[in-house]
């Protein structure tokens, strides 16, 4: 079974709405192969083990970021007076709330940062979700895969920025850059993004189309124990006017006032209000009094089957939620139950779920004559919901279909590479070679290998080891036995490693792969391998995603059927022809560190092949966030300067030479980086100087066709000449 890791603000047994949504999936997601390990805040409701086997399921554990102890004094700092002026004043005209991106919960999720890291660790997930609002969870997520590259799931209950409760305002403008930034950041690095609202969904596909195909659409929806409860449920003399959930408190007195209306012309009813205690209970009381009925806050299973149970069904937003766009969750519920329904001031996205709705009555700003009306009418049964109607809706919206959604979507995010070896090798030669150079990955290198050892096609995987120390070669030679391991007891650089595992290939192709990456599908070899048709082609640009930055495709095909060159690709992401490699001599030694495919590829261009980019599905790229950034600015100086002296022919190497130093420095104003870059750009001079790095440029032809790929990044083959 899988783990899936949920950080959410609140879980069961809070019986709010917030909790709802984890607590329902969390009950059907074993079942489905995926253990939930849920992280939140403790807001003084206790999830006891046994409580936790016998309501959600026996596989969940819950743990408390912040738990505090009854009596410790924290109850009065989390319910107190203080607190809520401090809301009001965060939530006022002002908007105080909205200088903080995205929100002020953002303080205490930052804080607990590293407490979730090590958690992660030691749980060891599959996949990780968090669950806002409020949105600041997301920060939780976004730090994480970029400090793990395990797959993140961002799930919006609400919408953010496009709906006027979440969205910034007075002061809080000043920071809508930033908000914009941080929804933007969210879109492009959550591996699946989950939205309860459809509207939002919609919206987000039509803005952000780079996440399009990572949204999903995962609506709320009703516990089938409701319809249990519904038969278990007797009859009484007195009819129920329910209200689930808090509603502001104009709308209360107004709705008290249509049930004692009713009373009055000699109906038997009562209002009961489900959630928290108003604030206008004496006024309640003064019109209703025994007719009023107020349980405050109940679990989820009881106020479900006080659902199934009411005569009426009553869904009532202030001005200001109506024109949010919320969805609000219990109508759901509503619906499910087969009950009339009166909807007051519903929100556009509440009115496009009813819409085609029966047996249910929607006002907008009603006087209480209309109110008095509408529940008379409902409560005398002039209006019934279609049977069949409510079937259907059942059947589409219970939470069993929603955890069935997710859990699908969380099988494809982590389906490949399978966690064993194949039992068996494929039938026949190997077609192609996977080369893998290594050094001190013991923790990482298991994925690029059996990523390898899973493609449709036979396969040859080479691993060379660059000197270890943490004992890689023995693990990949323990554990892979089909594996060929080539151990070094000195380490010389990934580049010598790479031209080594050329000249050990026994296939045509290489396909290259660091040891931080790994072929995101079964099918990418054989995709490359027909990416090669083409005697032209000497190399193949294969799709690639850095995991833990963004889900942005690099080396992405523009589309359509054409064949696209283009001017370089990425060492962790090509497959090359190994007759051209190795007649070109591979990748030039001297240049140690980076630079060295952009090298090979104007070498290539000038030979008359092309670097085609392929279709195949992404190689993810783990990028390490300990990356050594002193080595990289120096290497990518100097040899950016070698590019030059040893590629570029006169006279334009005289102005590429003056716009490469140019670049070099204007990249950073940091002082220490920037001489780091300086000392680059003198060691270039000097190997120059001395004859290490001999001069060879390209033909002209050569070169101005490198540049024209290099500004289009794309052109189409067939409209492509050789040099």
């Amino acid at each position: 079974m899988r783990t899936l890791l949920i950080i959410s603000t609140t879980f069961f047994p809070d019986p709010t709405v917030p909790a709802i949504r984890m607590t329902q999936w969390c009950r059907h997601l074993p079942r489905l192969g995926w253990k939930p390990h849920v992280l939140c805040r403790y807001l003084g409701h206790d999830g006891q083990p046994d409580q936790l086997a016998e309501r959600v399921h026996p596989e969940v554990v819950v743990e408390y970021l912040d738990r505090w102890e009854p009596g410790s004094g924290r109850e009065g700092a989390r319910s107190g007076r203080g607190r809520r002026m401090a809301q009001t004043l965060l939530d006022s005209r002002l908007g105080l709330g909205g200088l903080f991106v995205p929100d002020p919960s953002i303080r205490f999720w930052r804080g607990q940062r590293q407490k979730i890291l090590e958690r992660v660790r030691a749980i060891q997930p599959d996949a990780i979700l968090t669950t806002s609002p409020p949105h600041s969870i997301h920060d939780v997520g976004l730090w994480l895969a970029e400090q793990t590259g395990i797959p993140w799931v961002a799930d919006f209950r609400d919408p953010y920025i496009i709906d006027n409760r979440f969205k910034p305002k007075g002061l809080g403008l000043l920071r809508y850059p930033a908000h914009r930034r941080f929804k933007e950041s969210i879109y492009r690095r959550a591996w699946l993004i989950t939205h309860a609202i459809p509207n939002q969904a919609r919206h987000a596909r039509r803005f952000m189309p780079y996440a399009r195909d990572r949204i999903r659409i995962l609506t709320n929806a009703f516990p089938p124990e409701m319809l249990t409860t519904e038969k278990r449920g007797e009859p009484s003399g007195r009819k129920t006017v329910l209200v689930t959930g808090t509603i502001p408190e104009p709308e209360q007195v107004q709705l008290a006032q249509a049930v004692a209306a009713l009373a009055r012309e000699g109906l038997d009813l009562e209002l009961k209000l489900l959630g928290r205690r108003p604030d206008c209970e004496p006024k309640l009381r003064e019109l209703l009094g025994p007719r009023l009925v107020l349980p405050g806050y109940v679990p989820h299973v009881e106020s479900v089957g006080e659902v199934a149970r009411a005569d009426v069904l009553v869904n009532f937003l202030d001005a200001f939620r109506s024109e949010s766009r919320l969805l609000s969750t219990k109508l759901f519920e509503y619906l499910a139950s087969g009950r009339p329904v009166l909807c007051v001031n519903p929100s556009r996205v509440d009115r496009l779920l009813l819409w085609r709705a029966t047996g249910v009555t929607i006002l907008r700003r009603p006087t209480p004559e209309q109110l008095r009306a509408a529940l008379g009418r409902l409560l005398a049964g002039q209006v019934q919901r279609d049977p069949q109607e409510v079937e259907r809706f059942r059947a589409e919206n219970t939470w069993a279909s929603r955890a069935g959604q997710i859990a699908a979507a969380l099988d494809g995010l982590v389906a490949f590479p399978p966690r064993q070896a194949p039992a068996a090798r494929h039938d026949g030669p190997p077609v192609a070679s996977v080369v893998i150079t290594t050094r001190n990955r013991q923790d990482c290198i298991r994925l690029p290998i059996l990523s390898a050892l899973h493609q449709t096609v036979p396969v040859e995987v080479i691993v060379v080891d660059d000197g270890s120390t943490d004992g890689t070669g023995d693990l990949v030679s323990r554990e892979y036995p089909q594996v060929r391991v080539v151990r070094h007891e000195n380490s010389r650089g990934y580049i010598v490693r790479r031209n080594e595992a050329a000249r050990l290939a026994s296939t045509p192709v290489v396909v290259s792969l660091d040891d931080d990456a790994y072929f995101s599908s079964a099918r990418v070899v054989e995709q490359v391998l027909r990416e090669l048709d083409d005697p032209r082609v000497g190399a193949v640009a294969i799709p690639c995603i850095d995991v833990r930055r963004s889900q942005d495709l690099r080396q992405a095909h523009p589309g359509g059927r054409d064949r696209w060159v283009t001017d370089s690709f990425i060492g962790t992401a090509h497959a090359v022809r190994r007759d051209v490699f190795l007649r070109l001599g591979g990748y030039r030694e001297p240049l140690f560190h980076q630079g060295e495919e952009m090298d090979l590829c104007i070498r290539m261009l000038d030979a008359g092949l092309f670097v085609r980019l392929g279709q195949s599905a992404p190689i993810h790229h783990l990028e390490s966030v300990r990356r050594d950034y002193r080595r990289m600015d120096f290497y990518g100086a100097r040899n950016a300067v070698l590019f030059v002296w040893q590629n570029v022919p006169w006279p334009a190497a005289v102005p590429h030479g003056l716009a490469t130093v140019g670049n070099i420095l204007m990249l950073t104003w940091q002082p220490a980086r920037l001489l780091v870059r300086l000392r680059g750009i003198a060691e270039a001079v000097r190997c120059c100087w001395r004859g290490d790095c001999p001069r060879k440029p390209v033909t002209q032809a050569a070169y101005r066709l490198f540049r024209k790929l290099r500004r289009s990044r794309a052109l189409p083959l067939p409209k492509t000449r050789n040099p």
